[in-house]
């Protein structure tokens, strides 16, 4: 090789090191970005959860990105530091702020996640160990891809329960980005998993080839137009819009930890459905004849 071409490929090299350096950890609000996840429950679809980040705020001496439309329904106030990001559950000052990403650890390196911080303040953290690192293509972007071991149900009393999650740089967790929000233990009998993330209306991830990244919640394999389902809430009492086809079958009330709280017959002429003991929240509903399943969601205010 010349002097030319040996030069030519240092530079090269350079700049490769120094744009995965510069790689941020995860997108924020100037990325204006879109992710779809998947849920199931007991293994079977029930749904896609589609949100995005378009705005920021002070707080607490800093700038974070926030996203408010997450499945629960749960705000997340969350921002990159260095080649970490963090994340907080509300605006009050005082409440923790909690690791999600950390993209300088290497293999063997542990620390302390965030863990079903809304609905567990007691146990908040779970265990990670970095059992690989490595970097992978992905729609044309290299990015770094930590894949971690995290305790799934943690409890002071058991083993740790290690499930592998990947970590990609610059996308996130390919469970869910926001993980650190949401129940993910085992006996919330809840899956989750990343279908896509647009940045600036570009496509930056997809989970296969053929992902298409849904902007509403909805049950995949049904046409919304020609058959909805859809539930509107007012206090105590849940009003049901029925599918076309529809003439009688089950409706399961599902809670943000997985859980059936409500399961009833129901038929078209089922005008209301009363939910006095029901708290405030989201929740997820199936609807299920003989031969289809449909799955829609709404927020409780009591």
């Amino acid at each position: 090789m010349d002097m030319h071409g040996r030069t030519f490929g240092i530079l090269a090299l350079l700049l490769t090191s120094y744009e995965s350096r510069a790689q941020q950890p995860f997108p924020t609000a100037a990325d204006q970005p879109h992710w779809s996840v998947a849920w199931y429950i007991m293994g079977m679809p029930i749904g896609v959860d589609a949100f995005t980040c378009t705005s920021s705020l002070e707080l607490c001496g800093r700038s974070y990105s926030v996203v408010d439309e997450l499945h629960p329904g749960y705000p997340a106030y969350f921002r990159n530091d260095g080649r970490r990001t963090l994340v907080r559950r509300s605006t009050d000052c005082n409440e923790k702020e909690y690791l999600m990403y950390d993209f300088s650890l290497d293999i063997g390196d542990t620390t302390h996640v965030g863990w079903n911080i809304v609905e567990n303040p007691v146990i908040d953290t779970a265990l990670a160990i970095v059992q690989s690192v490595d970097t992978i293509m992905h729609l044309g972007i290299a990015r770094k891809r930590l894949t971690v071991l995290v305790d799934r149900c943690p409890d002071p009393w058991n083993d740790p329960l290690f499930t592998p999650m990947e970590w990609l740089e610059g996308i996130g967790s390919t469970w869910h980005p926001f993980y650190s929000i949401i129940c993910l233990c085992d006996h919330c009998e809840t899956g989750v998993g990343l279908q896509c993330v647009d940045s600036l209306g570009t496509g930056v991830y997809r989970s296969s080839a053929d992902a298409i990244c849904e902007r509403t919640l909805g049950q995949p394999g049904h046409d919304d137009a020609a058959m909805p389902f859809h539930i509107v809430a007012s206090p105590g009492i849940l009003r049901p819009q029925f599918p076309s086809g529809f003439e009688k079958g089950w409706l399961t009330i599902i809670d943000a930890a997985g859980r059936d709280v409500l399961k009833l017959p129901v038929m078209t002429s089922s005008s209301t459905i009363a939910i006095d003991g029901l708290a405030s929240g989201a929740y997820s509903v199936v609807l299920q004849s003989t031969e289809q399943r449909w799955s829609t969601s709404c927020s409780v205010v009591r």
